[in-house]
């Protein structure tokens, strides 16, 4: 499994829709761990357990969520966006 920072960089150049494609592989494969259900088996070099398929998947959700964010930031940058900061 890739780290996370090298996931991000092997996905960047993604567009959006390949991003939402992206996003819900991964969501399917974290509710079914979290379902309990038969997860997708990866050919791995090393042994990798579902848990740490489960906690990978969950960073690499986090890193297309923000793609998929800087990619409608630069679709939408003639408007102005309220970011977390200006919200005080």
């Amino acid at each position: 499994m890739l780290n996370v920072e090298m996931y991000a960089k092997q996905h960047e150049d993604m567009s959006y829709s390949q991003l939402l494609k992206l996003r819900d592989e991964l969501i399917e494969e974290i509710r079914a761990y979290e379902n309990h259900t038969d997860l997708n088996t990866y050919d791995y070099d090393i042994e990798v357990s579902p848990d740490e398929i489960y906690q990978m998947n969950l960073q690499y959700l986090g890193e297309v969520c923000r793609l998929m964010a800087r990619k409608v930031l630069e679709s939408t940058s003639s408007l102005h966006i309220i970011r977390p900061e200006e919200y005080r």
